[in-house]
């Protein structure tokens, strides 16, 4: 009974100890500011741990802002009362995010590093275990061919084998024709016109019947692995160079983006603007403007079979 009597005596005490403080640290305002502080300071801290040493750039922005803490604690040491104590905390805030973020940032960088550099040499052990086995079988070919009669009639094989592959090729680019996109086969080459009806209105996106038409023809690039890609974008005369320059340059890539995410080895790939430098026919009616309004995918054999 006589413990309860102490502790119930105590209770009081303490809430009014603690409003006390509470009370204290409202009417102190450098108090708070200095827990402010102290606070930004273990954020960097914290942050600096995770950074690799190397990286000097983030480590002297990590570096700065402790500086400014170190000095803002100092300034309101002197002058507790000081209009600046409020903008200087601020400041202080402002570079302990920025630092904070370039070293998260710089950490990505180094993760994402990793990444490729892992990949490139899993590519690489493939890539030689690959050429390691074709030569193999170059070399046993070579030995049971056994004369060179036997060896031109399986080059002669190849060869009608690769112009059967491209005929096969072209008529499959062929079933593309549409009132929109053009189809032209020629003897070492197909060219494949694009409308910009196809595209956004005076833009460089991609419409959803042009994403169709992509992705059939990165199918058929997808078998026949010897033909190249060659986009090119092309303009009317309208507006000035520069502008239609970047258009046509524009859409260019975004067709040759849409094939390399549908697969297609960017090796394989270029793409280039040509403004209207390269007209069909004339820009004088609205119908030579359209027909020079276009994109070009020039599709031919890697190599001369």
């Amino acid at each position: 009974m006589r413990r309860l009597i102490i502790v119930l005596t105590l209770i009081p005490a303490i809430f009014i100890f603690s409003s006390l403080e509470v009370q204290a640290e409202e009417n102190n305002p450098l108090l708070s500011e200095l827990a402010a502080l102290e606070n930004l300071k273990a954020r960097l801290e914290e942050a600096s741990r995770t950074l690799p040493q190397e990286d000097s750039k983030s480590m002297d922005s990590v570096a700065q802002a402790l500086a400014r803490i170190e000095a803002t604690k100092k300034f309101l040491a002197k002058k507790p009362k000081s209009k600046k104590a409020r903008d200087m905390l601020a400041a202080c805030s402002l570079l302990t995010d920025t630092a904070i973020l370039q070293v998260k940032t710089k950490i990505n960088e180094y993760r994402i590093l990793e990444l490729q550099k892992q990949r490139e040499s899993v590519h690489q052990e493939l890539k030689s275990t690959f050429e390691k086995i074709k030569q193999t079988q170059e070399k046993i070919s070579r030995i049971e061919r056994g004369h060179v009669s036997k060896f031109r009639d399986d080059l002669a094989k190849e060869r009608r084998k690769a112009e059967e592959q491209w005929e096969e090729a072209k008529l499959r680019f062929s079933e593309l024709q549409s009132e929109l996109i053009q189809v032209q086969n020629e003897a070492r080459r197909t060219v494949i016109t694009v409308s910009d009806l196809l595209f956004g209105f005076d833009k460089y996106d991609l419409t959803s019947e042009l994403k169709i038409s992509l992705a059939r023809i990165a199918g058929i690039l997808s078998v026949f692995r010897e033909l190249n890609i060659r986009v090119e974008g092309h303009t009317d005369n309208r507006g000035t160079k520069e502008y239609n320059q970047e258009l046509s340059e524009k859409r260019a890539h975004n067709v040759m983006d849409f094939l390399i995410a549908q697969g297609i080895n960017p090796a394989r790939l270029t793409a280039a603007g040509y403004y209207f430098s390269r007209p069909v026919t004339s820009n004088d009616t609205p119908e030579g403007r359209q027909k020079n309004r276009r994109v070009e995918l020039v599709i031919q054999e890697n190599k001369q079979k």
